[in-house]
C-alpha cells in the first residue's frame, strides 16, 4: 500500500474531544498512538510530500517500539516527511519517526522535540530507536537529521542515540544529528555517552558521511558504543568535545574547519555548506539548526 501526506498537520491537544475526533480513546490520557507495534507495522510506502506533522504527543511509558510508526517491516519506506514539536515517552525503543525501522528505508526525514524512554535496552533515537532486524543487514536511514533532545530515564549503560539508538547491520548516510543525547542520572560517562548512534552491531553496519554536533557540547562522538563492530567511514564530530571513555568512531573536527574538511560529502546534491556552519542537507522538511564550526 502507498500513503501520501497532502497537508501539513498540527495534532490536537489531548482531550476528550480529540479523542474522539482521531478515534483514539485514550489520546486524552497517552496521546497519539502508534501506527502498528514491534511486529506489525508498514509494509508500504508513507511519503510524506514534503509536509510535516506538528504536536506529536505520545506518553506510553509501558509500551515498546512507540513512534509516529511503532515500526516499518520488510519493504516498508518513510520519506520525505518531518515531525515537529514532538513529545514522545515510551518504555523501550523510541524515536520519532519509527520506534523499529525494520523496514528497507527512512529518507529525507526530519525530526525536532523531545524523546524519553523508561528503559534503553533496545534503543532510543531522535528518528528511529532501532535500525535492523535480529540477524538481517542492510536496512536504511539516509538524507536525514534530528535536533531532538533524547533521554533515557536510567542509571544504566545505554544505547541511546541522536538519530538511531541501536543499529544491527544497518546503514546510515547522509545524517546528522544536533541535539543532546544521554541518560538521565548515573555515572557521568553514561549520561554523555551518546552520539550519532548509540551501538553499531553486526559487523557490515556502516555509517557515512554524517556528523554529530551534539546539543550539550560535551561527550557527542559520531558513534557511541561499549562494543563497536560496524564501519564508520567520513563521520565527524566537534573537536575537543568528546568526554567519553566509551566512544569510538568518526574523526573530530578541527577548529577553522572549510568545506574541503568533509571529506566525499556531495555538496552539489546532498549537502548545503555556507561558510562557519556545520552542513545543511537539501530537500528535508523542518527547519534546520544553525551550528557553527569549531
Amino acid at each position: 500500500s502507498s500513503y501520501k501526506l497532502m497537508n501539513d498537520i498540527a495534532l490536537p491537544a489531548l482531550d476528550a474531544a480529540a479523542a474522539t475526533a482521531l478515534g483514539i480513546n485514550d489520546y486524552a490520557a497517552k496521546g497519539w498512538k502508534p501506527l502498528g507495534n514491534c511486529d506489525t507495522g508498514l509494509t508500504g510506502t508513507f511519503d510524506g510530500n514534503n509536509h510535516s506533522i506538528t504536536n506529536l504527543k505520545i506518553a506510553r511509558s509501558d509500551e515498546t517500539c512507540v513512534g509516529l510508526f511503532g515500526s516499518t517491516q520488510g519493504s516498508g519506506t518513510i520519506k520525505n516527511l518531518g515531525v515537529v514539536s514532538a513529545g514522545i515517552s515510551g518504555n523501550d525503543i523510541v524515536g520519532a519517526i519509527a520506534g523499529a525501522a525494520k523496514g528497507l528505508l527512512i529518507t529525507h526525514c526530519s525530526s525536532a522535540g523531545n524523546i524519553t524512554a523508561a528503559t534503553d535496552r533496545e534503543g532510543i533515537g531522535g528518528i528511529a530507536g532501532f535500525l535492523g532486524a535480529r540477524g538481517q543487514r542492510g536496512k536504511v536511514i539516509s538524507n536525514c537529521y534530528s535536533s531532538c533532545e533524547v533521554t533515557a530515564n536510567s542509571t544504566a549503560r545505554s544505547f541511546i542515540g541522536g538519530l538511531v539508538g541501536a543499529s544491527e547491520g544497518g546503514i546510515v548516510i547522509n545524517c546528522y544529528a544536533a541535539g543532546r543525547a544521554g541518560v538521565s542520572s548515573g555515572d557521568e560517562n553514561l549520561r554523555q555517552r551518546p552520539g550519532l548512534v548509540g551501538n553499531n552491531a553486526l559487523g557490515t553496519g556502516t555509517i557515512t558521511t554524517c556528523y554529530a554536533t551534539g546539543g550539550n557540547g560535551l561527550a557527542l562522538n559520531v558513534i557511541s558504543s561499549l562494543s563497536i563492530q560496524g564501519t564508520v567511514n567520513n563521520s565527524y564530530y566537534p573537536s575537543g568535545q568528546v568526554l567519553n571513555i566509551f566512544s569510538n568512531g568518526g574523526t573530530a573536527m578541527p577548529a577553522g574547519a572549510a568545506r574541503a574538511n568533509f571529506v566525499n560529502f556531495d555538496f552539489d546534491n546532498v549537502w548545503i555548506w555556507t561558510d562557519g556552519q556545520w552542513p545543511k542537507l537539501r530537500n528535508v522538511p523542518g527547519t534546520q539548526p544553525t551550528v557553527n564550526l569549531p
